[in-house]
């Protein structure tokens, strides 16, 4: 129903939204998952009045279909609002669904196309694994930091997991955005991952290194300030190594030969 029997209507003002979220965790009070609904359970929306943040809570589609239907009671919805799940986990996640060949990663306007996408030193920081068995899709494992070294996002075996300690998190259709700040985006990636895993937008640094990416650019900033920009595509076994020399290598080798080399010689 569009509007309950009070004439009260289904859309939540996206402020009230952000109360929730930040208050629940970012993700379902009920199993942490980040793919969410607004559910009012105390009392439920056909009977409510306003719009209360405190009397509506973050549910995955499965908890809000058991919630709705009322195989969770509201006593379980209500105990779990008061204590998240994300807040005893400390982060709110969901899985990546690849597809079982070769998926590229494309930062902004570059798109890597490399079983190991970044690395530092041997450090593996973004990679891609071969499927546990065949018709299984790829494994994706990520470590992606904030442009003060903090971790960001975290990806073990295609499952995302994104730590609650910052200013907003929000899924809206296939996307993930994060901000430190109201209107600061530190990172959007999109969720439907079957072809190409779209790290859309990013500001992360990475033990000196730093890489920003938006729709139009991708650049990186090497300890000593040399800059790499590129648009279009890096084709290697290794998209990006950055290494604790200072240097960075593109569309490099095992061997350390690189098509680009950014950084003091070594």
């Amino acid at each position: 129903m569009a509007q309950n029997r009070y004439g009260l209507d289904r859309n939540i003002h996206a402020a009230t939204k952000r109360v929730v979220r930040q208050r629940c965790g970012f993700g379902c009070v009920i199993c942490g998952c980040g793919i969410v609904h607004y559910h009012h359970f105390d009392p439920p929306f056909a009977d409510a009045l306003r719009h209360d943040p405190s009397r509506i809570t973050l549910l995955c589609g499965r908890c809000h279909d058991r919630a709705e239907r009322g195989i969770i009671d509201v006593r379980r919805v209500s105990a779990a609002d008061a204590s998240p799940c994300c807040k005893q986990t400390g982060y709110s996640k969901d899985l990546l669904f690849l597809g079982d060949s070769t998926v590229p990663v494309r930062f902004g306007s570059s798109r890597v196309r490399a079983a190991t996408v970044l690395m530092y030193d041997n450090r593996v920081v973004i990679g891609l694994s071969e499927p546990e068995h065949v018709g299984s899709p790829l494994r994706l494992n990520a470590v992606l930091t904030d442009d003060n070294e903090t971790e960001l996002l975290r990806v073990v075996d295609n499952e995302w997991q994104v730590g609650i300690n910052r200013y907003d998190i929000r899924t809206t259709q296939d996307r993930l955005t994060v901000n430190d700040a109201p209107g600061g985006i530190v990172l959007e990636m999109s969720l439907a991952a079957g072809t190409e895993i779209r790290i859309r937008r990013l500001r992360m640094k990475y033990l000196g290194f730093s890489i920003t990416a938006d729709e139009d650019s991708f650049t990186l900033v090497v300890p000593s300030g040399g800059t790499f920009r590129h648009v279009g595509d890096v084709v290697a076994d290794i998209g990006i190594w950055m290494k604790s020399t200072g240097q960075a290598l593109v569309a490099a080798n095992a061997l350390g030969g690189a098509a680009v080399c950014i950084g003091p010689p070594t």
